[in-house]
């Protein structure tokens, strides 16, 4: 049997919500597979993801999801082949975490 450990749960995203990506000159593009109050893994589209080979743990990344609308200041955690796994800069407060979580998840 499977526990997973986390301070926060992880809530999966069953509709495709589309996210950008701002790292200095650097733009991606793709969506948020999953989401929780402490940060968010994101899909990166495959034209994109070229781009990931710059980009390394505990870069600035802002986020943006098309559901919000609002910029989200957030470090880099983890870089795989196709995906980025973000954590929430303190900037955004709780509140405004669980607003993009009800928004994204319902």
């Amino acid at each position: 049997m499977f526990i997973e450990r986390r301070a926060t749960p992880r809530f999966p995203v069953v509709e495709n919500v589309e996210a950008e990506l701002f790292c200095g000159d650097s733009r991606l593009s793709g969506f948020i597979a999953d989401i929780s109050e402490a940060g968010v893994r994101v899909i990166v589209h495959p034209a994109s993801t070229g781009v990931l080979a710059t980009l390394s743990v505990s870069d600035r990344i802002a986020l943006v999801a098309k559901t919000d609308h609002q910029a989200f200041e957030c470090e880099i955690r983890r870089v795989g082949a196709d995906d980025l796994g973000l954590f929430f800069v303190d900037l955004a407060t709780h509140a405004r975490r669980r607003e993009l979580i009800a928004k994204i998840v319902g």
